[in-house]
C-alpha cells in the first residue's frame, strides 16, 4: 500500500512537472527545464519520455530515438516507448521512403508482450505486409477490425488491405468479398461510393485475371460514376463531417485510456488526409480544422489542459511539414 501511494504521489508530481514545463509552448525553454530537473533526479522514465516526445516536436528525430532507446535500457517493460519508437519510424519511413517494418515489427511485438491492448494491430499488421508476412499480417488486420468497430474509416482500410493481400495470393473470392466490404464501409462513412474509385480499378484487376469481360466493364461503368461523384461533392458539408468523426472518435480514445490519446494524431492526420486528397492544407488551415477538432472532442475542457493541447496541436502541424 506504501508502494502504491508512493507511485501516485510521483505520477501527480510528473504531471505537475509536464504542466510547468510547457506553460509557456517553447519547446527549447522546456528542453533546458528538463535537463535540469534531470541533473536533480536522475533518470526519471517519465521526464525522458518527455524530452524524447519534444526533441521530436523540434525535428531532432535521432535525438528522440536515442532518448527512447535509453529508457527501454533502464526498464524493458516501458511501453509507452515501443509505442512511440514505432511510431517515430513508421513517420521516418514516410518521410525517408525507407523501410523500417522490420523494426517496427520488432518493437511492437515486444509492446504486444507488454499489454496487448496498448498496441495499434493495424499499424502492426501494415509493417507485417510491407515485410511479406502476408499470413500474419492477415491476423492482426482480424484484431483491427475488432480494435476499429465503429470507425468506418478505419475499417473501409483494413478491408481494402485484405483484398491486396488475397489478390496478391491469388484468392481471387475472398479478394473481391474484401473489397466489397471495404466499398461497404466507404458508403456507410461517406454518404455514397464517390471515394471508392481506387477499389473499383483493383477489381477490375481481378475480374480481367479472371476473364469476366461483362464484370470488367461493370467496374469501368462504377469507376466514372465514382469519380463523377466526387468530382461534385461539396468539400465544406465533407468537411464538417470529417471533423464531426474526429471528435467522436477522440472522445470514445480519451474514455478508452488516457495513454491512448497519442492515437490522436493518426486519427486526426487520416481524416485531413481525406478533406485534402490532392494537396496539403497550410498551416493556418491546419490550426483552424485541429483547433475546431479539438473543441468539438474537448466542449467542457476536462480532457485536455492547455499545455497538452499545445503540444497536440504543434504535433500535428508538424506531420504535415
Amino acid at each position: 500500500m506504501k508502494k502504491e501511494k508512493q507511485q501516485r504521489f510521483n505520477e501527480s508530481q510528473t504531471d505537475q512537472v509536464r504542466i510547468n514545463i510547457l506553460d509557456k509552448g517553447n519547446l527549447p525553454a522546456s528542453l533546458s527545464r528538463i535537463e535540469k530537473l534531470l541533473k536533480r533526479r536522475g533518470d526519471d522514465l517519465e521526464l525522458l519520455d518527455l524530452k524524447a516526445e519534444i526533441l521530436n516536436l523540434m525535428n531532432r528525430t535521432d535525438e528522440a530515438i536515442s532518448i527512447y532507446q535509453k529508457i527501454l535500457n533502464i526498464d524493458s517493460e516501458y511501453i509507452n516507448a515501443y509505442i512511440a519508437l514505432s511510431n517515430l519510424y513508421l513517420a521516418e519511413e514516410i518521410k525517408k521512403e525507407k523501410d523500417y517494418s522490420k523494426i517496427i515489427i520488432d518493437l511492437l511485438k515486444k509492446a504486444e508482450q507488454i499489454n496487448p491492448d496498448e498496441i495499434s494491430c493495424y499499424v502492426l499488421a501494415g509493417a507485417l505486409k510491407d515485410n511479406g508476412q502476408l499470413d500474419e499480417a492477415i491476423k492482426y488486420y482480424k484484431k483491427a477490425l475488432k480494435q476499429e468497430k465503429g470507425d468506418n474509416y478505419f475499417l473501409e482500410n483494413i478491408w481494402v488491405e485484405f483484398g491486396r493481400i488475397y489478390t496478391e495470393q491469388k484468392k481471387y473470392t475472398l479478394s473481391l468479398d474484401a473489397y466489397d466490404n471495404a466499398i461497404h464501409f466507404s458508403v456507410k462513412e461517406n454518404g455514397d461510393d464517390s471515394y471508392c474509385s481506387e477499389v473499383y480499378v483493383a477489381k477490375r484487376e481481378i475480374y480481367s485475371i479472371l476473364g469476366d469481360e461483362d464484370k470488367v466493364r461493370t467496374m469501368d461503368e462504377q469507376f466514372a460514376s465514382a469519380e463523377n461523384k466526387y468530382n461534385k461533392r461539396p468539400l465544406r458539408v465533407y468537411r464538417e463531417k470529417k471533423l464531426q468523426g474526429i471528435a467522436k472518435r477522440l472522445q470514445e480514445i480519451g474514455e478508452q485510456d488516457e495513454k491512448r490519446r497519442q492515437q490522436l494524431f493518426e486519427v486526426i492526420s487520416s481524416h485531413i488526409k481525406q478533406v485534402y486528397p490532392d494537396n496539403i492544407p497550410s498551416n493556418k488551415e491546419l490550426g483552424e480544422i485541429i483547433d475546431l477538432a479539438l473543441d468539438e472532442l474537448d466542449y467542457n475542457r476536462t480532457l485536455f489542459n492547455k499545455e497538452e493541447r499545445v503540444l497536440e496541436k504543434a504535433h500535428l502541424v508538424k506531420l504535415f511539414n
